[in-house]
């Protein structure tokens, strides 16, 4: 009965985190859909030439949110309302200094921007074009992500997932308006994505601000002395969402320079199939946190256990099944963006078989990340976390396509996640060895 009381509420957790997560992706997705086919392919690679800047917003929102989740769902564990409210009071104070002041300097040093996530003389304007929306809406991108991260540590992940949804629809409705019947052009997905955020944001201030949950918004709540443990236990969720950032934009930069803007235009597509598995693996992992954070703070060693194992168990199963799909209809899903586009095809279907054997491990290293993190073993979860999106990922890229060629860049992905995962085991024994240690003196003492 217990086993099941636990499952159940996994679950309620965890569906609304993936779908919100989802939908933050749709985010990108929807854009690059409408853009290919109504703007073109130059167009769609100055969108994946963006991508990355947009993952750095949900990035810094996921620092200060998720790491003042941990604290919020680690003091309500333990009874104390009020030091969650001082918790999540200063984060949104916090987030919201951090996201005005991205979108000042942003804007006031866009093409110097737009040149560092890889963009040439031919792609500048095109990326200034996107990119000057997504600054201009920075604060409401990175706040949607905020408030449904706070609702689910105020038990209340349903009205995240809702408003996230009805937000994620409206971005692409006003995709196909301001692109096909407006006739934007890629400022219109641009304008399209900034404002989407408006409806979820919308949605979802009333629950705070008429205080419908254990959370509200109060400015005499707010304690700056928890801004540095916020930023700490933040940074594995931070380096992990922006690991797809990062990621990209490592890829970006070999990619323009060995197979040109039709290479970036498939990447990009690859990168679309990409972010929806590892959507599921980051919403498992989110929708966990404040469960593994509620039972850590109420000393609940059994449910610990549940969540842990449960989860692993669901992302290795969704790890072979995503990529087994993957290898079977990798056409039909690249021809969705493609179209009648052969050469680009082909390139694209190629490159997302290969890529796609990273799904198997990804799951499991980004749960052994959040998981750590949950528990405020931040440290570890940082190293792991920098380890898998950063030092891997660009010692294969510099190195496995001077020995494969083209394959070498596809190959970095899985090359990277397999480093990640023996890293992540040899923690993990030495943890639990060191562990049995302690127990073994304590028993002898």
């Amino acid at each position: 009965m217990e086993r099941k009381k636990n499952l159940k509420n996994m679950l309620r957790y965890v569906i609304p985190s993936v779908t919100a997560l989802m939908v933050n992706s749709v985010y990108i997705i929807v854009d690059g859909f409408f853009v290919m086919k109504g703007v073109g392919e130059k167009a769609l690679a100055a969108v994946t030439l963006s991508v990355p800047f947009l993952e750095a917003l949900i990035a810094v929102s996921m620092l200060l949110s998720v790491g003042a989740g941990i604290y919020i769902s680690y003091y309500l564990g333990k009874g104390n309302k009020k030091t969650a409210n001082t918790v999540l009071n200063t984060s949104v104070v916090s987030l919201l200094f951090v996201s005005v002041m991205i979108s000042i300097f942003g804007i006031i040093f866009i093409k110097k921007l737009a040149l560092i996530l890889g963009a040439d003389e031919n792609m500048t304007e095109l990326v200034c074009n996107y990119l000057k929306y997504l600054l201009y809406f920075s604060p409401a991108l990175i706040f949607s992500y905020a408030l449904a991260t706070f609702l689910r540590n105020d038990n209340k992940p349903g009205l995240g997932m809702a408003a996230m949804i009805f937000g994620g629809l409206a971005n692409g409705v006003l995709d196909y308006v301001f692109i096909f019947i407006f006739d934007m052009g890629i400022e219109g997905a641009g304008l399209a994505t900034g404002l989407g955020p408006l409806f979820s944001i919308i949605i979802m201030l009333p629950h705070f601000f008429l205080k419908k949950g254990d959370l509200y918004f109060s400015v005499a709540a707010v304690s700056l002395k928890y801004c540095k443990k916020l930023f700490a236990a933040g940074m594995p969720a931070f380096i992990t969402e922006y690991s797809l950032g990062i990621v990209t934009y490592l890829h970006n930069f070999v990619i323009i320079k060995v197979l040109g803007d039709q290479g970036v235009a498939a990447y990009g597509i690859i990168g679309y199939v990409a972010l929806i598995i590892l959507t599921l693996y980051l919403g498992i992992s989110q929708g966990i946190q404040p469960l593994i954070s509620t039972a850590y703070g109420a000393k609940k060693e059994k449910e610990l256990k549940f969540y842990t194992k449960v989860s692993f168990v669901l992302a290795g199963i969704i790890g072979v099944v995503s990529t087994a799909a993957v290898m079977l209809f990798a056409r039909p899903v690249v021809e969705i963006f493609s179209g009648n586009n052969t050469e680009l095809t082909s390139v694209t279907v190629y490159g997302l078989r290969i890529y796609s054997i990273n799904f198997i491990l990804a799951g499991i290293n980004i749960l052994a990340v959040s998981i750590f993190q949950s528990v405020q073993k931040v440290k570890t979860a940082s190293v792991i976390a920098v380890i898998r999106s950063t030092v891997f990922v660009y010692a294969a890229l510099m190195v496995l396509p001077r020995i494969f060629g083209n394959l070498g860049i596809w190959m970095s992905m899985p090359f990277a996640e397999a480093g990640a995962f023996v890293v992540i085991m040899g923690i993990y024994f030495f943890t639990l060895k060191r562990e049995r240690e302690t127990a073994a003196e304590c028993r002898l003492h």
